[in-house]
């Protein structure tokens, strides 16, 4: 019997993922305590292990389509019913993602060029997004103390970092403008 991994939630401000390759085109499903139960077979670091999906866990990965073989970049951010999971699939099966709401996107003018492009390097544009969520991070705790200071910081930094995405604007390079973004 393969050992259960667990993914454990990571600070959005520096998310860490979690790398797993799955076993099966679909998971195993069972009635538990809570409701039913998704047991995906995956490989981590070459290590056979079971995962039990949540209920939003398992839909994203459903909405990507992926299937036996496919590697998955996981990051799941926040704690029982503000868990979120962020799951990317691996470069080389076109990087699909699943947005918050659960619409399919591909991220800004870099989806169509960059990621085709045999220079893609997907360890260099994940700490690409790393820093631009960054900023979007700084962004909104400046718009929120604007506002009142009562928001989910969270939640209007992911905002502010997939419009600067989805319109294919750099935020790093706002940054450098040394212009405040809010008057």
């Amino acid at each position: 019997m393969s050992k259960i991994l667990k993914i454990e939630s990571t600070d959005p401000r520096n998310p860490v993922p979690t790398l797993i390759t799955l076993k099966f085109n679909q998971p195993k499903e069972d009635e538990g305590n809570y409701g039913t139960q998704y047991m995906y077979g995956v490989i981590v670091n070459g290590e056979e292990k079971t995962i039990y999906a949540t209920p939003g866990m398992h839909r994203r990965i459903q909405e990507l389509g992926a299937k036996q073989g496919d590697t998955l970049s996981v990051i799941r951010t926040g704690q029982g019913k503000e868990t979120r999971w962020d799951i990317i699939i691996d470069g080389r099966n076109g990087n699909k993602q699943i947005g918050r709401d659960g619409d399919p996107f591909v991220e800004g003018p870099y989806a169509s060029q960059q990621m085709k492009s045999p220079t893609f390097v997907p360890e260099v544009e994940f700490q690409r997004r790393i820093a631009q969520y960054g900023v979007a991070w700084e962004m909104a705790r400046e718009f929120i103390d604007m506002h009142g200071g009562e928001a989910d910081l969270n939640a209007v930094a992911f905002t502010f970092y997939k419009m600067a995405q989805d319109c294919g604007h750099d935020l790093t390079a706002a940054q450098e403008d040394d212009q405040p973004p809010f008057e």
